[in-house]
This record gives C-alpha cells, sequence and structure tokens, in this order.
C-alpha cells in the first residue's frame, strides 16, 4: 500500500470521528453544550433555601439526583472518546508499521 493511500485512509476515518464528535447534538433542552438543568436545579435549590420543607428538599434531592447521573453519563463517553483515540493511535501505528508492503520484483 502506498503512502498516498496511507494518508487517505488515515485522514478520512479522523475526519469521519471528528465530525461525530463535533457536531452539534440537539436534544429536547437544547444544544449539548447548555448546562444540564441548570435554571430548574437553580429554582430547587432556592425554594429549599427560603422554605425548608420536605417538598422541596425531595425537589433539590431529585435534581441532585439527576446531575450525578449526567455526570455518569458524560464521565462514560469520555471514556469512549479517550479509547476510540487509543484505538485510532494504534491502528496508525499498525498500518504505517505492519501493513503489508509492495516488494519490488
Amino acid at each position: 500500500m502506498s503512502l498516498s493511500a496511507k494518508c487517505l485512509i488515515v485522514l478520512f476515518a479522523l475526519l469521519l470521528e471528528f465530525a461525530w464528535v463535533a457536531w452539534p447534538r440537539v436534544s429536547a433542552h437544547g444544544y449539548a453544550g447548555d448546562p444540564y438543568r441548570l435554571s430548574e436545579r437553580m429554582t430547587a435549590l432556592s425554594d429549599y433555601s427560603e422554605h425548608q420543607t420536605p417538598e422541596n428538599k425531595a425537589a433539590l434531592d431529585r435534581e441532585m439526583r439527576l446531575l450525578g447521573k449526567h455526570e455518569h453519563t458524560t464521565l462514560k463517553v469520555s471514556l469512549m472518546i479517550v479509547a476510540v483515540v487509543f484505538a485510532d493511535v494504534a491502528g496508525i501505528y499498525w498500518l504505517w508499521r505492519y501493513a503489508p508492503k509492495k516488494t519490488a520484483a
């Protein structure tokens, strides 16, 4: 395999992965870059600060549980991206080092 073909394969794979990671994700709450349920969490916190009732405490606890689940999911996605980067490095290394090379006859 020629050097230019190897470069094209690597560039194509990296561009596809970059597009997948960088593409804006749209959800019911807006873009993924928006703070996760910040207004709901701040409302629950201010309600509990003003009136320490069991209902307000339960609402605040629920928001904190939802935030914890969100952070756990974010950690899993981050670890998945790191694993993909390591797989890319291993694949590129294999392609350059061990891919079949043409031998002159």
